[in-house]
């Protein structure tokens, strides 16, 4: 049966897991990332999906959809020596790092990790380790997490309902994001 129905931004708001308007049929295709592969192999049991790269753009140029969680060591933590071994040990042996990425279900930092074939040789994993070629990580500046959830995703998203222009999408975004850096104290 063929779907006629694509993502509309917003679709989802409000449901949670199991409701998701993919995995039930509602919808044909979705812009999504890797933490979904589970959820879609678990709540889609009759749902026949595939994973493909995001599409290049105009001019060939080709983008990921990825997060990701860091690592951090305390500056007033007392055993800095002994954690900084432990992040080594979890993140640069291969194995290690393999480990907790089949144990997590999280893209593994360590790159020849990545090439193991749990990963390479899964079709729901290997188009997202092929955008790994040309991923970039979001910035690690003060500020962002509110900037993206309280400025650029609202207007965003009015853009793509149709509610709002681009240029009054970009004027809104560029003033709230103003007022989170004030109220930050990040300006």
């Amino acid at each position: 049966m063929i779907k006629a129905g694509v993502y509309q931004s917003g679709f989802e708001k409000g449901l949670g897991e199991g409701t998701d308007a993919f995995a039930t049929g509602k919808v044909s295709m979705i812009l999504t990332g890797p933490w979904n592969i589970t959820t879609y192999k678990k709540y889609g049991k009759d749902l026949d999906f595939g994973i493909v790269p995001p599409p290049s753009g105009p001019q060939g140029d080709q983008a990921s959809l990825m997060g990701g969680f860091g690592l951090v060591i305390p500056r007033a933590g007392k055993q800095q020596d002994a954690a900084w071994e432990f992040v080594k040990w979890w993140t640069a042996e291969k194995d290690n790092a393999m480990l907790w990425a089949k144990t997590s279900l999280n893209i593994p930092g360590n790159v020849e990790a990545a090439q193991d074939p749990f990963f390479s040789g899964d079709p729901f994993w290997k188009p997202v380790i092929d955008t790994l070629q040309y991923a970039k990580i979001r910035p690690a500046c003060a500020g962002y997490p509110p900037m993206e959830e309280e400025a650029v995703i609202p207007n965003l998203q009015l853009f793509m309902e149709g509610k709002v222009s681009a240029q009054q999408a970009l004027a809104q975004a560029q003033q709230q994001g103003d007022r989170v850096l004030k109220d930050n104290n990040l300006n």
